[in-house]
């Protein structure tokens, strides 16, 4: 998202495109821009695809990342609420298709906008593991991360993508070191008190212990919860009652503004 601008009057093409030219400049060492048009109320919604050495190509679902705060995700959810059965099939085909046009290696997301008429358009492709994965691999049952070694040491798609299971819905909500209270302003400290949650249905992927200090300087990301259900209500109850669970002490996050 960085650079994105909103451009909604003639008058202001030039001086948001000058920003944009600056900022793309200072940020990458490249001046280049495009322009798209602006798609109101779009839901953001990836498809995650595997790709092995020897030709083969699959989808592993896909997952929605709509609610966000300045361009960075912060819960995703799937399968995609926003997807129907009629529309799903098409954008498995369109992702597929993509990474196979631009020669994606390993594992990746193909991202699109889908509009309140259920059409879709390309965003982008990610070209790694997304931080979201966690949402993919409780829907589907698949490791991933081992997933992506094997590749890389020459093995082929072990599964057919039509016959993953696909009956759980899994939400995974970021909790980051931020005050909503006072504008989301990053929240820096000492972890004096921790306490995570827990059961068969809660994951939770953290990298932060009681006595580590949370600066400023980094990504404000501290841990991530996730949870899955039969369907979309029990994964939000389970994640519910997950965040009811989860206590730090000593750093501010967006965990009880989000739920």
């Amino acid at each position: 998202g960085r650079g994105t601008r909103w451009v909604a009057r003639a008058r202001e093409v030039s001086d948001q495109f000058e920003a944009s030219v600056r900022e793309a400049r200072w940020s990458f060492a490249n001046p280049d821009v495009y322009l798209e048009s602006v798609l109101k109320k779009a839901r953001h919604v990836g498809v995650t695809v595997v790709v092995d050495r020897h030709g083969g190509v699959a989808h592993v679902g896909e997952h929605e990342a709509s609610v966000q705060r300045r361009f960075q995700k912060l819960i995703e959810e799937g399968p995609a609420p926003s997807v129907d059965a009629k529309l799903r099939p098409q954008l498995f085909r369109a992702a597929v298709a993509i990474a196979k046009e631009v020669g994606l290696g390993n594992i990746g997301t193909v991202e699109f906008l889908v509009d309140g008429e259920k059409k879709f358009y390309f965003l982008g492709v990610n070209g790694r593991i997304q931080v979201e994965h966690p949402v993919t691999e409780m829907v589907t049952g698949l490791d991933l991360v081992q997933l992506q070694i094997e590749l890389a040491a020459g093995a082929k798609i072990p599964f057919d993508p039509e016959t993953l299971p696909r009956n759980q819905h899994a939400v995974q909500l970021r909790v980051t070191a931020e005050d909503p209270a006072r504008g989301f302003i990053p929240s820096a400290g000492t972890v004096r008190d921790l306490e995570l949650p827990g059961g068969s249905a809660v994951r939770v992927d953290s990298g932060i212990h009681v006595g580590q200090e949370v600066s400023l300087y980094y990504d404000p990301l501290l841990l991530k919860i996730v949870t899955c259900g039969r369907d979309r209500a029990e994964a939000l109850s389970r994640l519910d009652r997950a965040l009811a669970e989860f206590h730090i002490d000593g750093v501010v996050t967006g965990a009880q503004y989000l739920r």
